[in-house]
Order: C-alpha cells, then structure tokens, then sequence
C-alpha cells in the first residue's frame, strides 16, 4: 500500500477512502498493446480439412505496481 502519496491520518488512525492519481499512469496499463492472428483453411477432399493459424501479440513495457518506482518494477 502506498503510505507515501496516501499516509494514515494521524488524527483517526485510517487511511483515506481515494487517493488523487493526477498526472500518474496506474499499474498494469501498458503504453502500446498490438495483435494480430491470421488463419487458413484448406479442404483436402474425402472429408478431411485442415487449418493453419498464426497469431502475435506485443505489450510494451508495463508498470507491475504502483508502490514502487517504474524503473525498478517494469515487466
């Protein structure tokens, strides 16, 4: 939990209920996300078919938490 940007209330012992993230990006939402899949289907005769499938997916480097600096977390 992140005490830094969101401490205890020293006057009743809790935590507040919401933190301002203004000008953060939160954890876990990478900055460039791509996909791609391609298929092929082939039918050989005499009840017989086939397919061929290919697929690629790219996530940049992503914050993994929130509690600790990005240079020291990301993925």
């Amino acid at each position: 939990y992140d005490t830094a940007r969101c401490p205890v209330n020293p006057a009743t012992g809790l935590r507040p209920n919401f933190r301002n993230l203004t000008g953060d990006t939160p954890a876990g939402i990478p900055k460039w996300t791509v996909s791609g899949s391609a298929t092929i289907n082939h039918d050989f005769g005499n009840d017989y078919s086939g397919y061929a499938r290919v697929e690629y997916d790219y996530v940049s480097k992503t914050q993994l938490t929130e509690t600790v600096p990005p240079n020291l977390n990301s993925y």
